[in-house]
């Protein structure tokens, strides 16, 4: 039996997700007593009982989700000491330094008290530990967060905003005022680029206690000039039922094979919804006996980290990745190749547990999307290429072209400074365009680029030729054909979609279409995959 103590938005997604996996019997309470009947009701049906009950009901339980604003420490050693295990979502630095003191109370009583069982913290912790597990050893982790949950989650941030931030540095805490050290982070669309900046967070303190090799832990939050400007001060107008779409993103840094290495995955979702399927996975996995008594937090070596990840996963919560020596990508020091783009984006999959995908490439995206195809055959069901060809080196002024590139590549790199290529942005883009405002962070993403990798991107793509071999894949394919494109000519689109056996979606565009045209770009791309997964399967071809 599993007890829920609040009836907010929290606490109701927890609530969907344990009757969805099959908990039969909840107990819900709440200070707001019309909230947690109609939580109950909402929840309850002819194979499922979830009752309102008096709080004093709840040592009846065998676990107790947190669910209500902070602070949780007090009810937390009530409930160890009457023999019932806890699962805290409180995202408060001093109340989670108070319940990480349980430590003693939880072990001496036999029970659980999992903390910081949320979105951040709680899923940042699992993320580090997937992706700690590609590492030899790790030594940083960043954490960068948008948007908020329900009001207790808006005030919050409100309050995160105008206190001290806290993060772990070479072995010490190191504090700084909130709201300072401005950095643009990238998150997955459609969040994209938000500036984000210290703040009163607990992720430092979750992650040091479950990762205590880190040397440098770091916390970021998204917030507009008017949040920090009015962080001290009450908030001015009342929060909002729920936050729109929020976003998690997390960066892990260490060594594999000898080597600096850094990895970055990204989630987008929203916050309560995210919290409340970390917390119901970690009431499960109390019962199922997947943690030791004592204190524990999200993605230390003695907690269910790789059983969690799948429950979340399968709740519909997906990661993100960026190409190497791309934006956030990686950096290694060997030469960049499109095979090992695919490969990057193979090893992701898998390591989601993703049985089969459809891959989407645009433009250098085809070429990796075909390879990830060629080379992962049984991972890939099908193809969506857009705005992209099988080769760019058919005719002799094709190739001339590239060897001229090539050769005025350090004196273009040299001479294109930031405000041209503003210039040229804001040329692409009318005032009035959806993302005019985002001008700013498209020239920070450019200047993220290597440029050592993007010359060698640029000849790996003049050296791509997929026509030997691209009919012979095997998979349904669509091609999404910009038929105004000066890049990639609409000629080569339609060999491509010829030889690879692919229906075409015509798309009124030219290259930019992705930017310029976000509506239409995106309709295009959803009914492709739609007529992907509903394509039958292709009998492999033998050339």
């Amino acid at each position: 039996m599993i007890g829920i103590i609040g009836a907010g938005l929290v606490g109701t997604r927890t609530a969907e997700h344990l009757v969805s996996t099959g908990q039969v019997q909840v107990l819900v309470n709440d200070t707001n007593g019309a909230a947690a009947t109609k939580l109950a009701n909402a929840m309850s049906r002819r194979a499922v009982n979830v009752s309102v009950v008096e709080q004093a009901a709840m040592f009846g339980a065998n676990v107790v989700v947190l669910a209500c604003p902070s602070p949780h420490a007090k009810a937390a050693r009530k409930l160890l000491e009457g023999g019932v295990s806890v699962v805290s979502c409180s995202d408060d630095v001093d109340d989670v330094l108070e319940l990480l003191d349980l430590d003693a109370v939880a072990r001496q009583c036999r029970q659980t008290l999992v903390v910081g069982a949320a979105a951040s913290p709680g899923l940042s912790g699992l993320v580090v530990r997937l992706i700690a597990n590609r590492f030899d050893a790790i030594d940083e982790a960043h954490i960068a967060m948008h948007g908020t949950g329900g009001p207790a989650c808006a005030q919050q941030h409100h309050r995160a905003l105008a206190g001290q931030s806290i993060g772990w540095h070479d072995g010490d805490w190191l504090r700084r005022p909130a709201g300072s050290g401005r950095e643009l982070c990238w998150f997955p669309d459609p969040v994209g680029p938000r500036d984000c900046y210290r703040a009163e967070l607990v992720d430092p303190v979750t992650l040091h206690h479950g990762f205590p090799d880190l040397v440098r832990v770091t916390v970021r939050v998204s917030a507009t000039r008017r949040d920090r400007l009015t962080a001290r001060l009450p908030m001015l107008t009342p929060p909002h039922a729920e936050g729109g779409m929020g976003a998690l993103r997390v960066e892990v840094r260490g060594w594999r094979n000898g080597e600096r290495h850094v990895e970055v995955l990204g989630i987008t979702d929203r916050l309560a919804h995210l919290a409340g399927v970390v917390a119901a996975s970690a009431a499960r996995s109390v019962i199922a006996g997947g943690f030791a008594s004592g204190v524990r937090t999200l993605g230390d070596d003695e907690s269910p980290n790789e059983t969690m990840m799948d429950d979340v996963m399968s709740a519909g919560v997906q990661l993100r990745e960026f190409h190497r020596g791309h934006g956030r990508g990686l950096r290694p020091d060997e030469p960049f190749s499109l095979e090992d783009c695919a490969d990057d984006a193979a090893a992701v999959a898998r390591e989601l547990g993703a049985q089969r995908v459809v891959a989407v490439g645009y433009s250098m995206g085809g070429p990796i999307a075909m390879l990830l195809a060629r080379r992962h055959p049984d991972l890939v069901a099908g193809l969506v290429l857009q705005a992209t060809a099988m080769e760019w080196r058919a005719t002799r002024r094709e190739r001339t072209r590239w060897q001229v590139s090539r050769a005025l590549g350090p004196i273009t790199r040299r001479f294109v400074r930031p405000r041209l290529v503003r210039l040229v942005f804001a040329r692409r883009f009318p005032r009035r365009h959806a993302l005019r405002s985002h001008l700013g962070w498209m020239l920070a993403e450019w200047r993220r680029n290597d440029p050592w990798h993007m010359a060698q991107a640029a000849r790996a793509i003049s050296r791509f030729d997929a026509r030997p071999w691209l009919a012979s894949l095997g998979v349904p394919a669509v091609v999404v054909l910009t038929s105004r494109d000066q890049l990639v000519p609409p000629r080569k689109q339609r060999l491509l979609a010829e030889t690879s056996s692919a229906a075409v979606i015509p798309l009124d565009g030219d290259h930019f279409v992705n930017v310029l045209q976000p509506a239409e770009f995106s309709a295009a791309t959803s009914r492709a995959v739609r007529q992907v997964l509903a394509a039958p399967a292709v009998v492999q071809v033998a050339r």
